[in-house]
Order: structure tokens, then C-alpha cells, then sequence
């Protein structure tokens, strides 16, 4: 049973260390697959203009 215990515990502390995040920080990344899904107001859009190619402002 000793060494089961020594072998989950090796485990954990390899996944622990090996790890820095379990769950990933997309903020971090500026342009990545999907990001239309998963962060839809981060997406850039293109800027509309009026007639004389100043930007209209929301």
C-alpha cells in the first residue's frame, strides 16, 4: 500500500508543478482559433465612416 501512496503523490506533484494554470487565461493572448466564439466583444471590427472618412462614433 506504501507504494501506491508514493506514486499518487509523485503524481500530484508533477501535475501541480508542471501546471501553472489549470484552467487557461485567454486575456493573455491577442488573436487565437475561436476567439469570435469565445470572446465575441474582443473581436475587432471595422470601423464605420461617413461620407467623408471620419469614424462615427457610437
Amino acid at each position: 500500500m506504501a507504494p501506491f501512496k508514493y506514486a499518487i503523490a509523485a503524481l500530484v506533484m508533477f501535475s501541480v508543478s508542471g501546471c501553472s494554470e489549470l484552467i487557461p487565461d485567454f486575456s493573455l493572448r491577442d488573436n487565437y482559433t475561436g476567439k469570435s466564439i469565445l470572446q465575441p466583444g474582443k473581436v475587432p471590427k471595422p470601423i464605420k465612416r461617413d461620407a467623408e472618412g471620419n469614424p462615427i462614433i457610437k
